[in-house]
């Protein structure tokens, strides 16, 4: 009955009694613990640049937070220990935080983005202050295992993750955003294991494709991932890749295939394109959210142009629209579609059973 809820702070603040110090202008990340009652109980803070993006508990109660941070955080638990999260000055790293059901932090874990050395070394690369990221979007508790997605513009070593860049007419380096899941251990946060990747086909290319949104629920060591894409991307995972090729215009309208790919992965890999018509973009991001509820895969987010699921559902021109997807995880065939019939943009999506609730400017139950 417990809820945990993340925010960010800028100034002191009393929760549950106690004082929490101003962080002298710092955007501050924070988690705080309600009772059943809705009546406060623990804070654990993160002084520093920090933001918290998702959370997740195990049926201990044990919290499970993923975020991001830069430079150096400082974290202090309710028992008053403290410790520190160290990262690169100009970087985004990731973090994980296991967090006792009584606020204590018992262990953490740092995942930090490098810079490709040899694209530092061609002295054709400038990034921009704080663009080189590790950013987590999902965490998941699933066995004795933590799942954390995320996306990425660097190398990330310890997962053996190699970042792509776009190579624009051999004068500069852009960075090419990509998406990956990595697995730790759920006892300490040990052992840092990739689970798939999804980026440019080519690491050096003239052409910027990228996973435009992706998420994912794991069950019983089977990880279901599910992203938009457009052009050149592969899939990769200890138990095999998957390349795909979306459609791209080829006169001056900019119209590009924006297709949902669905996944499995576990001792061998299994995909479905759910193809689209090519269509012109608007400017807000795609969004995916995944849920696995009995024998069937809930996904909702925002798309643009035609419903991946059903070629008979289509968004406004130009505009987001919100939709949720029921399909079979035997086969990825579809049971059912919603398209909210407005301009939305997905905020969060739960599953009970085979209710679904979606929020955005509106709520939607389905």
């Amino acid at each position: 009955g417990s809820v945990y809820v993340s925010s960010t702070y800028n100034k002191a603040f009393t929760f549950g009694g106690k004082e929490v110090a101003d962080p002298e202008g710092l955007t501050s990340a924070c988690i705080v613990k309600y009772n059943e009652k809705g009546q406060e109980q623990w804070a654990v803070t993160l002084e520093g640049s920090a933001v918290v993006y998702a959370l997740d508990t195990d049926a201990d109660g044990t919290l499970y937070a993923a975020g991001s941070f830069i430079d150096v955080v400082k974290y202090t638990a309710t028992d008053g220990t403290t410790g520190e999260l160290a990262g690169g000055a100009d970087a985004h790293s990731a973090f994980v935080a296991k967090i006792s059901k009584d606020g204590k932090v018992e262990s953490v874990k740092t995942i930090a983005p490098v810079i490709n050395a040899a694209i530092l070394e061609s002295f054709m690369y400038f990034p921009e202050p704080n663009y080189v990221y590790v950013t987590p979007n999902n965490i998941q508790i699933d066995g004795e295992k933590v799942y954390v997605s995320a996306t990425y513009t660097a190398d990330v070593e310890e997962l053996g993750w190699k970042a792509a860049y776009l190579n624009v007419f051999d004068f500069m380096y852009m960075e090419n955003k990509s998406a990956g899941i990595f697995s730790l251990d759920k006892a300490n946060l040990a052992n840092p294991t990739s689970v798939a990747t999804v980026q440019n086909t080519e690491n050096i290319s003239y052409n910027q494709y990228y996973p435009e949104a992706l998420d994912f629920t794991a069950e019983n060591g089977t990880v279901y991932v599910g992203f938009f894409g457009f052009g050149n991307l592969t899939m990769a995972t200890p138990a095999g890749n998957k390349d795909f090729t979306f459609g791209i215009s080829a006169d001056e309208s900019g119209n590009k295939e924006h297709a949902f790919v669905l996944a499995t992965i576990g001792s061998d890999v299994n995909a479905k394109v759910f193809n689209t018509e090519m269509h012109a973009k608007d400017a807000k991001p795609y969004k995916v959210y995944m849920e696995k509820s009995g024998d069937n895969l809930f996904i909702g987010g925002t798309f643009f142009g035609q419903l991946p699921f059903d070629a008979q559902k289509n968004s406004g021109e130009l505009a987001s629209d919100i939709f949720t997807a029921s399909v079979k995880a035997a086969d990825f065939s579809t049971n059912w579609t919603f398209v909210g019939q407005s301009e939305s943009d997905a905020l969060s999506m739960s599953v009970n059973g085979e209710t679904v609730l979606i929020s955005s400017k509106n709520i939607f139950h389905i």
